[in-house]
């Protein structure tokens, strides 16, 4: 008998601990609003006349493109296989169940949040949305999923002569990346970035800031779906902080409006450019990830509210002052 309770106290003991780990972990209350989520190309690629679907999705058609190509566009092979591929792939009702969840949280920290509706569509790898493949529309409160960037990492389409996407790029294009970017999609409309503060230090905190809102809407996904890397980046991210940091506080970055600072350490890139070389001479920047300075500000963020846990989400949110915030955040990688 005594052991049990030594077992059950030091279970409860781990049970807290493992609680007080995560801050996010909230409970939520059923969303306000129904939750629409519309298969688009669903309908497009079927049977429908071309005229009960422009009159189903009016918004969906562009009046100056001829019936002729969308109906051709209709029954291209290459197109009907790729749809078949996003089927294969994703599974609506898991995502539906995801989207919920997400929403139901996004309301919990903003009450006024309506559910958005939900369009799935099949951009056929638009180039003009290969970093934005979730698009949020706020006027008609209305969120786009271009699904065929999300069929995962090494996808047989992602890799032929045609399409040839970049490696860097198909890691974050799985099904498990879609929820996460949708969360950034409509964070970005809650958190604009004031474009006037050019200083390096407001963009490492801005999107530290973006970060913790996914840590918040999203407290079960794990790291590398909501920053788009993989398990082995975000290793590399650990295992390297301290000298990443000390290198932008060595070179006097934080203060630096050098927007060259943005493309080598914010933009979606390969890898994040230090310039700096091992013993052998090799290049250690190729086995890091890109957007490096963005995974160092939500490190800033999440020792921010380790050390002041009393301040609310929205207040920090409402701060503009990101030195302020940087000093309270008292953030010291270990070496």
């Amino acid at each position: 008998m005594k052991n049990f309770l030594v077992s059950f106290f030091f279970g409860m003991i781990l049970f807290s601990c493992n609680k007080k780990e995560n801050k996010w972990n909230i409970s939520t209350e059923k969303l306000n609003s129904k939750l629409e989520v519309i298969d688009i190309r669903k309908e497009y690629y079927s049977s429908m006349s071309l005229d009960e679907f422009r009159q189903k999705y009016p918004f969906y058609l562009s009046d100056s493109t001829a019936d002729e190509v969308y109906e051709q566009q209709r029954k291209d092979p290459a197109e009907l296989k790729i749809n078949e591929e996003i089927t294969k792939k994703l599974s609506l009702v898991d995502l539906n169940q995801e989207l919920e969840t997400l929403f139901e949280h996004i309301q919990y920290y903003f009450p006024k949040f309506i559910a958005p509706k939900v369009y799935l569509t099949n951009s056929m790898f638009s180039d003009d949305i290969l970093f934005n493949p979730v698009f949020y529309q706020v006027e008609t409160n209305s969120v786009f999923i271009a699904c065929d960037y999300f069929l995962g990492n090494g996808n047989i389409f992602y890799n032929n002569k045609e399409i040839n996407l970049d490696k860097y790029v198909q890691r974050s294009m799985n099904p498990e990346n879609i929820v996460p970017k949708v969360a950034f999609a409509i964070s970005e409309n809650i958190l604009p970035f004031d474009k006037s503060k050019k200083d390096f230090l407001n963009y490492i905190v801005y999107y530290g800031k973006m970060m913790t809102l996914q840590d918040a809407f999203l407290p079960e996904t794990s790291d590398e779906w909501k920053i788009g890397y993989t398990k082995e980046e975000i290793e590399w991210c650990r295992t390297n902080e301290y000298n990443m940091w000390n290198y932008f506080i060595k070179n006097d970055y934080l203060f630096s409006d050098n927007e060259d600072l943005l493309k080598r350490f914010i933009y979606p890139a390969p890898f994040s450019k230090f310039f700096t070389f091992d013993e052998d001479n090799k290049s250690v920047d190729l086995d890091s990830p890109g957007q490096a300075g963005i995974w160092l500000g939500w490190q800033i963020m999440r020792s921010y509210f380790q050390n002041n846990s009393d301040v609310k989400l929205e207040k920090v949110l409402a701060n503009t002052d990101f030195q302020e915030i940087f000093n309270q955040a008292k953030y010291k990688p270990e070496r």
